[in-house]
């Protein structure tokens, strides 16, 4: 009786832990699925597919990649979130790639959350600026209505500080990076790079300088050479080359007449 009772608990122990073992994975693959199946929905989006939010009497054919399914799905997170929809997927490969490379959310969770915070700002920046790769609403429903919430209590400019301030501080939280650190960096860079340029440009100059020098030096030699020559000889080059045009116009008269 014992014995029996101590191998199913085993057993159900070792099914317990074995689950555990491939639940990541398993959760990971549905997630990485689904945004498979959204990104090659949203990249194929036409907005002249018959959905919910267009439609038309004609017998038009599906042309998006995923079928109706994806025409519909896709239409709908155009209509939410404008081209910020890509930004909105990444909410799903991110979990699903911490899922199959075993990271532990406790840890990471907060990016989870700023990358969150970053979809807000983006959908009303792109309302703000216009800025639209699908030919759907710029920065969507959402952005519309967020970006008149906030020109009732901020205006046009206090808006666009906010948004890209509350953008920057998301970036900030997603990548943990200290961006004081990081444009102290990219200043050193560009002054070491400067610093670079300019000698350049002093050896440059110092060469250019050489090259003509001796350009000039091989012309003055080449023009006392040629002077050594004495009058006499001069003279006969010159009456030869006048012979020799004599002749040619002589050949052109006669090919006139």
């Amino acid at each position: 009786m014992w014995s029996n009772g101590g191998d199913k608990h085993v057993s159900r122990d070792a099914a317990t832990s074995g689950w555990c073992t491939y639940k990541n994975e398993i959760l990971g693959m549905v997630l990485g699925s689904a945004f498979l199946f959204l990104f090659l929905s949203c990249i194929s989006f036409n907005p002249y597919d018959r959905s919910f939010f267009y439609f038309t009497n004609y017998n038009t054919t599906i042309t998006n990649w995923c079928g109706f399914v994806g025409a519909e799905i896709s239409a709908l997170l155009f209509y939410l979130f404008g081209s910020a929809t890509y930004l909105f997927l990444s909410l799903l490969l991110i979990p699903s790639i911490m899922l199959l490379a075993k990271i532990s959310f406790k840890n990471e969770c907060d990016r989870l959350a700023f990358l969150a915070v970053i979809l807000w700002p983006s959908v009303v920046l792109c309302r703000m600026y216009n800025f639209d790769i699908t030919n759907s609403i710029p920065g969507g429903v959402l952005g519309y209505y967020g970006q008149r919430f906030l020109l009732s209590f901020f205006s046009n400019v206090g808006t666009q500080v906010c948004m890209w301030s509350l953008l920057v501080v998301g970036i900030m939280g997603v990548t943990k990076t200290s961006y004081t650190r990081a444009t102290w960096f990219i200043i050193q860079q560009l002054y070491k790079g400067a610093k670079l340029i300019s000698y350049a440009i002093m050896y440059g100059a110092k060469k250019l300088y050489s090259c003509v020098y001796v350009c000039l030096l091989k012309f003055y030699r080449c023009v006392y050479v040629c002077l050594r020559f004495s009058w006499n000889q001069a003279y006969m080059v010159l009456k030869m080359l006048r012979g020799i045009l004599m002749y040619y116009m002589l050949v052109l008269l006669e090919m006139d007449v």
